[in-house]
């Protein structure tokens, strides 16, 4: 696997998710946080919670064995369809809650690499985008990147993504 790939997904994997830390400091009492990624008209949804341990326990199929493996603060990476589907991948955590993170590179250490590529790779298979991370190069997922931009972008919006993805070079 190309570890500059990894890296890259990491890090822009917890600048997003960052961006829904921030945001849930506002409600200091509430302990469970959803940073969705992908919600379609199946019913399918992709998104990132943030779940204290006592609450993943609460998850169906989880055993002891699995949560001896968490945190007291979780993020976990969830696929759904609301009825018969769910996935979830323990992404990482840690024992003060990740609303007390300063910056998204603290985020970056705690991800889990491996359950992390996992996780997308189901995510991107739902996007239909046509990627095996474990094969795939970084230049090759930016150009599989650049091509999905391309097709799913409107001209106005075109250029300020190109600016973007060019400065990831």
């Amino acid at each position: 696997m190309d570890e500059k790939l990894v890296e890259m997904l990491a890090a822009s994997f917890a600048g997003d998710l960052f961006e829904t830390i921030k945001a849930a400091r506002k409600f200091r009492d509430e302990k469970v946080f959803r940073h969705t990624m992908l919600e379609n008209e199946d019913g399918m949804m992709v998104f990132c919670g943030l779940f204290p341990k006592a609450d993943v326990a609460q998850f169906p199929g989880v055993n002891s064995l699995y949560l001896e493996q968490l945190e007291t603060f979780n993020m976990m990476g969830i696929i759904t369809d609301g009825q018969t589907k769910l996935d979830f991948f323990h992404l990482g955590g840690m024992n003060k809650p990740l609303t007390s993170l300063k910056n998204p590179n603290q985020l970056t250490d705690l991800l889990r690499r491996e359950q992390l590529i996992s996780f997308l790779q189901q995510y991107f298979r739902l996007r239909n985008m046509l990627v095996d991370l474990s094969r795939c190069s970084y230049e090759e997922f930016l150009q599989i990147a650049k091509a999905e931009v391309d097709a799913h972008t409107s001209f106005k919006e075109f250029s300020t993504i190109e600016k973007i993805l060019m400065q990831s070079h």
